[in-house]
């Protein structure tokens, strides 16, 4: 991640360079069979180095993230749980004695568990939508704004680390 140089035809002195900041997500698509965890880039050969928007490259990389995390709470609840047929979430997702409860919990797939409106991407705090701070948005919590006081309006947004390397959620 970081931050690379664009034109900018919108530049008010002729004399100066034309080029503007943006945050853009640079990363590398390697083949599976010559991919290699112990290689900081993940491949030598065979790869396509890409740059996207950052914006645009959160929303997919949020929507892979439930696709998966979806497609996992279905296999455990197939095929590892071993819960029977009749132990339904007829409880709200949060019984001790549901049989896929305790084996969410015991697999660390406490996302399984949800808020009720399919927003898994929250450890099951209805409280906090992940995709509403894509792009910086004012935050719903913690603003004091008490008889219109608005002077310690919070934001919450997306930032890369100094290196460029990492992608952080923050408050403004």
């Amino acid at each position: 991640m970081g931050e690379l140089g664009q034109y900018d035809a919108d530049g008010e002195d002729d004399y100066l360079v034309r080029v503007r900041q943006g945050r853009v997500a640079q990363f590398r698509l390697c083949p599976s069979d010559v991919c290699e965890d112990e290689l900081a880039k993940g491949c030598k050969e065979g790869y396509g180095d890409y740059a996207i928007d950052l914006t645009t490259f959160l929303e997919a990389y949020i929507q892979d993230m439930a696709n998966s995390q979806e497609w996992m709470c279905e296999y455990y609840m197939e095929k590892k749980c071993g819960c029977n047929g009749d132990d339904q979430w007829d409880d709200g997702y949060n019984g001790g004695d549901n049989c896929y409860y305790q084996c969410f919990m015991e697999n660390d797939m406490q996302y399984c568990l949800g808020d009720g409106n399919n927003n898994n991407n929250n450890g099951g705090n209805g409280d906090f939508d992940l995709e509403e701070y894509i792009i910086c948005a004012e935050s719903a919590y913690g603003n004091n704004n008490n008889n219109g006081n608005y002077d310690n309006i919070e934001y919450i947004g997306p930032y890369c680390d100094e290196q460029g390397g990492d992608v952080y959620l923050g408050s403004f």
